[in-house]
């Protein structure tokens, strides 16, 4: 759950670091890098998201049940 959060912080300090190795328009093209990997893994988020709603949904709607 954590790990998109870790993931942007870790990069985000990472280029904080870096930031003097690049030119502006590599800095550039890296945050539009990093920006792209954070839009991906928030489309994932989403996803799972939704999937556990309809599995909560469900569970509460007694249409799935579980074994003992």
């Amino acid at each position: 759950m954590h790990k998109p959060i870790i993931m942007a912080l870790v990069l985000g300090f990472s280029l904080a670091l870096s930031l003097g190795a690049y030119s502006q328009s590599q800095t550039d093209r890296e945050i539009e890098r990093l920006r792209s990997e954070l839009n991906e893994s928030n489309r994932h988020l989403s996803q799972i998201s939704r999937s556990l709603d309809t599995m909560s949904r469900a569970f509460s709607n007694g249409e799935l049940r579980v074994r003992k």
